[in-house]
């Protein structure tokens, strides 16, 4: 409302002032026939621009105080929405039951080994996911004869608390492991995992194997 009454202002004083200009103007040697002499004219001219300069400086001031009033009442534009990044484990589409399976084998493989030692446990698991020894994290665990706490039952125990955050850390990326698909304890193992791999680290009783 206040831009509307500014606007209608502005035009009606520019309005007045012009017809006055007009004015002045038809009356300088238009209703005589008589010429004016040059003094006459010069004089007339002076007070013709000096008018026009008066409405222009008008204007000016108009024009600035409307670009104020303009500026107070323009509202800010709002700043861009931040988005949360997601969670990893929900990217890489790993259910809470399969992070808690994830942890019982940590647990029940490496629960008296350094905790790097079960981060490490946790990434062989995801690197054979990714290497297709099985489908999914439950498909890799229980695939048949290769972990020994599914044989003896040691995976249906209660985990320990650092085995949830070494599966956790493994799935948010950390493998200390080099890409390891095999471990074993050489000092109590039945069989070596795969005469054909190669040991990559050893952490704790554990060697890893590529």
């Amino acid at each position: 409302m206040r831009k509307a009454a500014v606007v209608t202002s502005l035009l009606a004083f520019i309005l007045s002032n012009a017809l006055v200009v007009a004015n002045k103007a038809n009356s300088t040697g238009y209703e005589n026939t008589i010429q004016p002499s040059p003094s006459t004219v010069s004089v007339e001219a002076i007070q013709t621009e000096s008018d026009t300069q008066v409405i222009m400086d008008q204007l000016g001031s108009e024009a600035t105080a409307f670009k104020a009033m303009e500026a107070s009442t323009k509202q800010p534009e709002p700043e861009p929405a931040t988005l949360a990044p997601a969670a990893t484990s929900e990217n890489a589409g790993i259910s809470d039951e399969e992070i808690d399976l994830l942890a019982r084998i940590v647990s029940a493989e490496a629960k008296g080994e350094p905790y790097q030692g079960q981060v490490a446990v946790a990434a062989v698991v995801l690197n054979r996911v990714e290497n297709n020894f099985g489908s999914s994290i439950y498909d890799v665990i229980y695939a048949k004869g290769q972990f020994q706490p599914v044989r003896n039952g040691e995976i249906d125990k209660q985990p320990v608390d650092s085995a949830y955050d070494a599966a956790k850390e493994a799935i948010n990326g950390n493998d200390p492991t080099d890409g390891a698909l095999y471990f074993a304890n050489m000092d109590i193992a039945e069989r070596h995992p795969n005469k054909n791999a190669k040991p990559t680290v050893t952490i704790g009783n554990h060697t890893f194997y590529v």
